[in-house]
């Protein structure tokens, strides 16, 4: 789920947009949809917590993940980070 609140209104010079804040990490592409992704952030919730013992699908699903996911992340998936700096570059690139 998704909410945006815009705040202000932006000149005509305006170059770019800019997010002020926000929580959690990117949905991994790929993942099964939301289903697929809850399953992962789980699988990562017990690495988190301690737990090394994982069914070989659950494995399957954390190498695709740091290994080929298009938007996977080679440390794990961090679903409690989130980085505003990554996003605003990002929005740098969009054209107002």
């Amino acid at each position: 789920m998704h909410s945006v609140t815009l705040v202000g209104h932006a000149l005509g010079s305006t170059k770019y947009i800019a997010c002020l804040s926000g929580e959690g990490s990117p949905v991994a592409e790929d993942a099964g949809g939301s289903y697929g992704f809850e399953e992962l952030k789980a699988i990562y919730d017990r690495l988190r917590g301690g737990s090394n013992e994982f069914e070989d699908e659950e494995q399957q699903k954390m190498e695709w993940y740091e290994d080929s996911c298009p938007n996977g992340n080679r440390s794990g998936l961090q679903p409690w980070l989130w980085d505003r700096e990554a996003v605003n570059k990002n929005l740098q690139r969009v054209k107002v």
